[in-house]
């Protein structure tokens, strides 16, 4: 009873408790009163929503614990993430590194005695790319080369029917055929996107390189001959006849 115009009360007010202290009138005795205060746990257990590389995915109800989402071809994983509607709650998503599997989204609330369990499964598109990212002929890339470039021109060693061809795919699920590979013809690449909607031909122009030998197959001296080369050999000695001043016909055969 505080009535006692003389006795008097100080209150404390902290996080989490209220502390009163009573003074008597006479000033010779006090007492501390605390008040606490205990706030409940949530028990909101629900999602605001789950994110595909950050935008919503459609449809979202809590209602709902399986999704089925294909989302555009992209070289990398897609990001899933997932908002609780109370920010207390815990939410943990199954780690993934592939789309084989459906990924796990759980939500807890707060006090623990709520839980919710989604699964999310994703597919996605084939890739529209029918592009190369590089070729190679005999074994030698060809320069400044661009995906979107598609006419080329490259050199085959000399007296060669074809090109011995390589080449990288921007895509590893495209397609790619040889469908023709000659001098006359050149080389011609088809390729075709994993989901068939785009066709590019890769034309090479195959020029082929000029005789780059310079051996020597026979020797002729004055009409006879001397004798087959030897690949490699450079100096040759010649034994003329008794008398011979001169060399009055020298010829070769080249190989």
């Amino acid at each position: 009873d505080l009535t006692d115009a003389k006795s008097y009360a100080v209150v404390y007010r902290q996080e989490s408790s209220i502390s009163i202290l009573v003074v008597s009138q006479d000033q010779n005795n006090s007492t501390n009163y605390v008040v606490n205060f205990e706030v409940a746990k949530s028990t909101n257990n629900a999602l605001e929503g789950i994110y595909i590389d950050g935008e919503l995915i459609e449809n979202f109800d809590n209602a709902t614990n399986s999704y089925s989402i294909e989302v555009p071809y992209s070289k990398t994983l897609p990001i899933v993430t997932a908002v609780a509607a109370d920010q207390d709650a815990i939410v943990t998503i199954s780690e993934y590194s592939d789309l084989n599997n459906p990924i796990m989204i759980k939500s807890v609330s707060e006090d623990g005695n709520n839980e919710s369990t989604f699964y999310l499964t994703i597919s996605m598109a084939k890739s529209s790319d029918a592009t190369l990212s590089a070729i190679r002929v005999d074994g030698t890339l060809i320069a400044d080369f661009n995906p979107n470039v598609f006419e080329y021109t490259a050199y085959v060693a000399y007296q060669s029917l074809s090109a011995l061809v390589a080449y990288d795919k921007s895509n590893e699920n495209s397609t790619v055929t040889i469908e023709s590979n000659n001098l006359e013809d050149g080389l011609l690449l088809r390729v075709v996107s994993e989901d068939e909607s785009v066709v590019n031909d890769y034309k090479v122009t195959l020029i082929e390189r000029k005789n780059p030998n310079t051996d020597i197959d026979q020797v002729y001296v004055n009409g006879d001959l001397l004798g087959f080369m030897n690949k490699g050999l450079t100096n040759y000695d010649v034994y003329l006849p008794c008398g011979a001043s001169n060399i009055d016909l020298f010829s070769c055969v080249l190989v």
